[in-house]
């Protein structure tokens, strides 16, 4: 029978709390993060920081959320908790990926009037008959 791993079922785009520095051990340095998941490989998911300068690769998780194999391994990745959700920089991640979900709305809105002839950005100025471009 396969083992089940904590983070089996993650998706890409959901969101996680991670140990930022997992070879630091138990250092006061060593702190939490929030991050959202980039993509899914075999064994592993990487994970970018919300709200925190990027990282230029992001950070590689396993599926099971520990640092490595055997009986000295550190679980470094939990799944957020409701009033984890309400933290300041999940919020503003939220916030950020709502305005860009409006801004593609309306600019789907945009090119659809632009291909019927029907833009009211310019409607001082009609659309040419024949496009020149």
């Amino acid at each position: 029978m396969k083992k089940t791993n904590q983070f089996d079922d993650i998706k890409a785009g959901e969101l996680i709390r991670f140990l930022k520095n997992p070879m630091r051990g138990n250092s006061p340095r060593n702190n939490w993060s929030f991050g959202i998941v980039a993509y899914r490989l075999k064994t592993t998911f990487c994970v970018y920081p919300v709200g925190r300068p990027s990282y230029s690769k992001g950070i590689t998780i396993r599926y099971d959320g520990m640092n490595g194999p055997g009986k000295d391994a550190v679980q470094i990745a939990f799944r957020l908790t409701p009033a984890e959700m309400n933290h300041p920089d999940i919020q503003e991640y939220l916030q950020k990926t709502e305005t860009i979900k409006q801004l593609n709305q309306q600019l789907s809105e945009l090119q659809q009037n632009l291909e019927n002839g029907t833009s009211s950005l310019f409607s001082n100025y009609p659309l040419p008959e024949n496009n020149y471009l």
